[in-house]
């Protein structure tokens, strides 16, 4: 189990319309290099926001590409349209739903 430093953001950090774009960019890349180190075959996330899954699931789709299974528990379901909320958390997992990635939803 590892768990990841998280840098304390910069009071109104924004950078492309993406807040704390720079501290996000510090923990994605530091989660990159201990996926890439480890080069585990599976990964569990818990905690955080939605924003923690991103480097996981890119990581494990290079690895498997279509035969890639992806266990989502949230307590919404994130796919809100990015015209609505385009700075919203749901952005992640409809990125995720995109033609490379195929999502089944449980209601």
């Amino acid at each position: 189990m590892h768990q990841l430093p998280v840098p304390e953001p910069e009071a109104g950090e924004e950078e492309d319309s993406v807040k704390f774009r720079r501290s996000l960019r510090k923990v994605l890349a530091s989660a990159s290099e201990l996926l890439r180190a480890e080069q585990p075959s599976q990964v569990w996330t818990v905690g955080g926001d939605c924003s923690v899954d991103l480097t996981p699931i890119s990581y494990l789709a290079e690895r498997y590409g279509e035969r890639l299974c992806v266990a989502y528990v949230d307590a919404h379901c994130d796919l809100n349209k990015e015209a609505a909320k385009p700075r919203q958390r749901g952005s992640l997992r409809r990125a995720f739903s995109g033609p490379f990635c195929r999502i089944s939803s449980v209601f």
